[in-house]
């Protein structure tokens, strides 16, 4: 079973171990860096502390870190909307803690945040993202047609939402 809570400044070592990995860093924005090290771990935790807007969750298998998920929230007009964003370990691939993560955090950003809608921009090669989030009741909005710049290569990319 998979729980999600909140990170501290002692969550560094294992989400590092885990997300320095080019497979993941392919999959998200340019913001995740790579490498991906102590500081910027660091770093996310102090900005999640501070920032209002991002809320971020360790996801945990038995206690032990296996990755990340948060929702940034909207502002403005858009202030009952946030995106959504993930990221699981390699070793971890395939078991189902994404889809478990996912819902869970939609669950309380509806409930507990007020939420009406929670939003993911995927790149058109990420079929097991698109795969999670249709599993966890998201849409397919459209195709952004040559909206991703990375790795010097333009892709398009899939919205995706899930409104309650």
């Amino acid at each position: 079973m998979i729980t999600l809570r909140r990170r501290t400044l002692a969550d560094v070592d294992e989400p590092v171990a885990l997300a320095d990995n080019k497979k993941i860093a392919d999959n998200l924005c340019d913001r995740f860096p790579n490498p991906y090290t102590h500081e910027d771990a660091e770093y996310y935790i102090k900005l999640c502390r501070r920032d209002r807007w991002e809320l971020s969750r360790a996801v945990e298998l038995d206690g032990k870190i296996v990755g990340c998920i948060s929702l940034s929230r909207e502002n403005d007009v858009s202030a009952k909307t946030s995106e959504l964003g993930y990221w699981i370990g390699e070793n971890f691939w395939g078991r189902g803690i994404a889809t478990a993560a996912v819902k869970k955090i939609c669950t309380f950003g509806f409930e507990e945040l007020g939420l009406v809608r929670i939003f993911a921009i995927v790149s058109e090669k990420n079929f097991a993202s698109m795969r999670v989030l249709e599993k966890c009741g998201f849409e397919r909005e459209g195709r952004l047609r040559k909206a991703i710049f990375k790795n010097g290569a333009i892709q398009d990319a899939f919205l995706y939402s899930r409104i309650v």
